[in-house]
């Protein structure tokens, strides 16, 4: 199982004003393989008010760091009857994770 950890790690990191991109080129080279792109801790890949992650930009990570398996994290009620597949959030997380 590879070794892994989560964005909201970085949160001092990031409101310093470091690069996600960076932060996962740091964790790559000290051995990280798998990576969990959490809800309001992506920094520069999330965009608006609402943070969503932006699925074009995170489509450069995978490219980049081909060793690292990548992963998404949004707070979506998944199993709540009123969980809808049109919902924002639900199609920002899909497109990021399709990404």
């Amino acid at each position: 199982m590879p070794i892994g950890l989560v964005t909201n790690c970085w949160q001092i990191q990031l409101a310093s004003g470091e690069s996600v991109e960076e932060l996962v080129e740091q964790a790559s080279r000290r051995g990280y393989r798998a990576i969990e792109l959490r809800h309001g801790a992506l920094g520069e890949f999330e965009s608006g008010e609402s943070r969503f992650p932006n699925a074009s930009m995170l489509s450069r990570l995978p490219v980049r760091f081909p060793e690292v398996r990548f992963n998404v994290a949004i707070p979506f009620p998944f199993l709540a009857e009123a969980a809808k597949p049109t919902d924002p959030l639900f199609q920002a997380g899909l497109w990021a994770a399709d990404a």
